[in-house]
């Protein structure tokens, strides 16, 4: 029913773009299930290397198979111990709420009772007489839990099972619950209550106890532990934190009786209280309440663990199920000629065989680009994904002989060349290359030709995270993830100082190299009410690579750190609303960690492609944020992220243009996404382009 392009490029479900005829033409294999799929002679059911797989719409059961080993598991009394519930949850850098859920139809069969939490991405088991049962029957209940998802986006999820109420997370090795206000509090008196004190919370923590280990009021002392509490706490909730005479403590847990003053994440105004209680945010930061108030808040979190790991061998396991798809058999032409007509086919002639290119199996973009020597190429239509330039390149003599390639050795490979992997002569021969000097100390080192000017630079990049990124992008099946590669690949090419991921002044000032940080900003009201409705206070969410994995959202002058940057934003698109004002606080806080002595350029760059949403204490809190990157000499870019040519998206315009430097007009532009590596990025060290001559 489409006639154009575009139309049908919009009905990826159901409809393919043939670029050969330029018609629409119905989907073949369009099966959501893998034995309907497989039973079509044309048809093959794509699930990557795992043997696990789902697809949208279909339940899936992960831990079918799972059942209590007696001979492995060293919980106490075996498979027949007693424990007072289960837990099945998506892990947290996976999970796309209101999209994923797991639900156990059978568990009421069985005695249990589930509690899913939509927000949190998990969901517990427990036993419907409220007694303990043996592990045996937890795992026979597990077994029946399915996983579903509304998504198309093609996410690979990692699930984990485990004993005891509480949810295990593998990066603290620890267990962790939140509690809502319909749970019922027992009182220091006896009575009950539907909304907790801190110390009717405090109490119950600790009186919730399975495998040996007892429970007590949740605690963060790393930047890694808050990235957990966020992904675990489904409102505002309780924490171990509690304060006399303003010294604040933690008095629960391992750390009970630790200051807090190595490591805090306060909210803007707190802590408030010289004699109060501690409670987390959804995002993680703290607020506190003074104990005289006796406020109960709408919840509590509770955590189990003393050392880091599992509480009993045999009692935790992690699956990655990936996403399946039913897709046509690709080149089973006969004749050359209808072969050679295929994008997705080759001819070869020895054999006189047809057969499918490497890379072009991969139906998406993002693990597409998750494949070495792959990439997701827009230019053809339809969009599809394709071998790197130069790796169809199999040999040293052919790829040396490309200019725009090298062979590496140590990986046996032919890739796209990279100016800054040259030495001086290779370099200086390469016209596409510049050999700059260092300005002291002698040496040099090769650069991209468009970074032979480029100065010693500092640059933040602040990305629209919003679900308004999560659309087509002219040939982009999610712009988002488009935007990430473009970046990706910027980052790769850039003069980098080589220097890892610090706070503080890099230690080679005034070389002309860079360092970077990206840091995702979204967000969205407070309260979610299934199936989409939200509503109460906006919780903006500023998103950064968790510690151990990447920057940590620190200014980086390492490839590695901020490839790994990269892909971990593609595995945590926030996905909501386009709120900015914490995430221009986050760039602020990252450029005043840097010494303003050093000599360094400062750049912060945003990307948008949403309307900016930002009102009343948030704009107030975005002004702040402007005054503050003022005063560090910040030069402030935007760009608004056009979803087509025609599109003039002028409302994300008026939202963003009063966030950059000035003049305004020279620091803004309205960019097509394919448009924006060229005309922006490495336009930002070109003296003689509209950004570069700002700069250099």
């Amino acid at each position: 029913v489409h006639d154009t392009e575009p139309g049908c490029l919009a009905d990826p479900d159901k409809c393919v773009w043939n670029n050969l005829k330029q018609e629409c033409t119905e989907r073949p294999c369009n099966y959501v299930e893998e034995a309907a799929c497989t039973g079509d002679a044309v048809c093959d059911w794509n699930s990557g290397n795992n043997s696990l797989s789902y697809s949208k719409g279909v339940a899936m059961f992960p831990f079918a198979s799972l059942t209590c080993d007696e001979a492995t598991t060293t919980c106490p009394g075996k498979c027949g111990g007693l424990v007072n519930g289960a837990a099945v949850s998506i892990d947290s850098a996976d999970y796309i709420k209101g999209k994923d859920t797991l639900e156990c139809a059978e568990c009421p069969a069985l005695g249990m009772k589930t509690e899913w939490s939509a927000s949190t991405g998990s969901l517990v088991l427990t036993s419907m007489d409220g007694q303990e049962k043996s592990l045996t029957a937890f795992a026979e209940a597990m077994a029946k839990v399915s996983f579903k998802t509304s998504s198309a986006a093609g996410k690979e999820r990692s699930m984990t099972w485990n004993y005891g109420e509480g949810v295990f997370d593998a990066r603290t090795g620890h267990y962790y619950r939140y509690y809502s206000s319909n749970t019922v509090c027992q009182t220091t008196g006896g009575a009950t209550t539907a909304g907790c004190t801190w110390e009717d919370a405090k109490q119950a923590c600790a009186a919730k106890a399975f495998l040996g280990i007892s429970g007590y009021l949740m605690t963060a002392t790393t930047d890694l532990e808050t990235e957990v509490a966020r992904g675990r706490i489904a409102a505002e909730g309780w924490m171990g934190a509690s304060a006399t005479n303003g010294a604040w403590t933690w008095s629960t847990g391992p750390e009970a009786g630790t200051a807090l003053n190595s490591y805090e994440n306060w909210m803007t105004g707190e802590p408030s209280a010289l004699n109060g209680d501690g409670y987390f945010f959804p995002n993680g930061e703290w607020g506190s309440v003074a104990k005289t108030s006796n406020k109960a808040v709408l919840g509590y979190a509770c955590e189990w663990g003393s050392t880091k790991g599992p509480a009993c061998t045999g009692s935790v396991e992690k699956v990655v199920v990936n996403a399946g798809a039913c897709v046509e058999r690709k080149c089973t032409e006969i004749s050359r000629t209808g072969c050679v007509a295929d994008p997705y086919c080759d001819w070869i002639v020895n054999t006189t065989t047809c057969v499918q290119k490497p890379c072009t199996d991969a139906m998406a973009e993002l693990p597409c680009n998750r494949r070495e020597g792959c990439h997701w190429s827009p230019s053809i239509s339809p969009a599809m994904c394709v071998e790197e330039p130069c790796a169809e390149l199999k040999d040293s003599p052919t790829c040396n002989a490309d200019s725009d390639c090298m062979w590496e050795d140590g990986k046996n490979r032919c890739v796209k060349k990279n100016c800054n992997d040259l030495v001086k002569c290779p370099c200086m021969e390469d016209p596409k290359c510049f050999w700059k000097l260092r300005a002291a100390g002698g040496g040099g080192s090769c650069v991209k030709d468009a970074y032979g000017q480029c100065p010693t630079m500092d640059i933040v990049v602040l990305v629209d995270g919003s679900r308004s990124m999560k659309e087509y992008f002219g040939h982009h099946l999610h712009g988002f993830f488009a935007l990430m590669e473009m970046l990706g690949d910027w980052m790769q090419s850039l003069p980098l100082n080589g220097e890892a991921a610090t706070v503080g002044a890099a230690s080679q000032a005034n070389t002309g190299k860079a360092r970077v940080a990206v840091v995702q900003f979204s967000g969205h009201p407070q309260f979610f009410s299934p199936p989409n409705t939200w509503s109460g206070p906006v919780v903006e969410s500023v998103a950064v690579s968790p510690v151990g994995v990447g920057t940590a959202g620190r200014l980086s002058g390492a490839s590695s750190e901020l490839k790994s940057d990269v892909y971990w934003h593609e595995s945590n698109n926030l996905g909501a609303g386009s709120y900015i004002a914490k995430g221009l606080k986050r760039a602020a806080t990252i450029f005043a960690s840097s010494s303003p002595t050093d000599g360094r350029q400062r750049i912060l760059l945003i990307l948008a492609g949403g309307k900016i949403e930002d009102t009343g204490a948030d704009k107030d809190i975005m002004v702040q944020a402007k005054q503050e990157l003022d005063g560090l000499s910040v030069q402030t870019f935007g760009i608004v992220v056009k979803k087509s040519a025609p599109h003039t998206q002028t409302d994300v315009e008026a939202t963003l243009k009063p966030i950059v430097s000035v003049p305004q007009e020279k620091h803004f532009m309205r960019l097509q996404i394919d448009e924006i590596p060229e005309q922006a990025l490495h336009g930002l060290c070109n003296p003689n382009g509209p950004w570069g001559q700002l700069i250099v």
